[in-house]
């Protein structure tokens, strides 16, 4: 069985989010991405955008099986990096 949860541009805006990951259908060329971020920010008001936005495709995001312990600790990465070091 599936679920899929479709949020309108309006309800992802009012949730503020932090963090947005966008999975795309093929694999982008460094433009693409670039071109698909981009219209992430654009799509907030000034000063509202989230910090980390990822156009990324990966179907074994979508896809439950033997790697998804791999991929739990891949989004968990992008949700919560590791803070950076004070010291080089």
């Amino acid at each position: 069985y599936a679920l899929a949860v479709e949020m309108t541009l309006e309800q992802i805006r009012a949730a503020r989010p932090q963090v947005v990951i966008d999975l795309l259908p093929a694999e982008p060329t460094v433009t693409e991405r670039l071109r698909a971020e981009s219209l992430w920010r654009d799509a907030f008001p000034i000063g509202q955008a989230p910090e980390r936005i990822y156009a990324i495709h990966d179907p074994a995001l979508g896809v439950p099986g033997p790697r998804i312990a791999d991929q739990i600790r891949r989004l968990r990465r992008w949700l919560a990096p590791e803070p950076k070091s004070a010291l080089p």
